[in-house]
């Protein structure tokens, strides 16, 4: 038998992945909201972190539930000590680019936005946000968005000119059609 009122708080990893692109990924917008509906994202991966989160919002509403959800961006490596994960897309992509010795001159695909940008945020600085809330035990449910907000971004261009300075036989291939097919 249970005893007293002692409370569980549920805190959920998610994704940025779950914004349409035409979306804004500062906004804190509840999942519910038609223009998150999963038939929007193109990706499984997407899909179902969206689908998780609808299902989250209806135990919030329905049994009052304490959930903090997480909805970290891009996950680099550690802005201490370097360290990344060799297996993310982000690592598998640079060892591609080193082994074809093709890169795409700019990979709409991958960037957040028109200028070029990959928004990555530091493992370190993820995972500390992450543990500092889970330890605060608020009893209010919240929904953060962990973006680089420093205007830190990598642009494109400079991936491609710091591999380009370090390897002078990579070719930058205008179309990322194109580059996609020879790889």
């Amino acid at each position: 038998s249970v005893t007293g009122t002692y409370q569980k708080y549920v805190h959920y990893v998610s994704s940025t992945s779950i914004f349409p692109s035409d979306c804004n990924k500062e906004d804190n917008i509840n999942v519910r909201d038609d223009r998150f509906h999963p038939n929007r994202l193109s990706e499984g991966y997407s899909q179902s972190k969206n689908v998780a989160e609808q299902i989250i919002a209806m135990a919030v509403e329905n049994y009052s539930i304490p959930i903090s959800v997480y909805r970290p961006g891009m996950i680099s490596s550690s802005s201490i000590t370097g360290h990344s994960n060799v297996t993310d897309w982000v690592s598998r992509l640079l060892y591609t680019f080193l082994v074809t010795k093709l890169v795409p001159k700019y990979p709409h695909a991958y960037a957040d936005d028109s200028n070029g940008i990959l928004e990555l945020c530091p493992v370190d600085f993820v995972s500390q946000f992450i543990v500092s809330n889970m330890i605060d035990n608020s009893p209010e449910s919240n929904t953060f968005n962990i973006l680089n907000s420093s205007n830190l971004g990598l642009e494109w261009n400079e991936l491609v000119n710091s591999i380009q300075m370090y390897n002078s036989d990579i070719t930058i291939v205008r179309d990322y059609n194109h580059w996609f097919n020879q790889t």
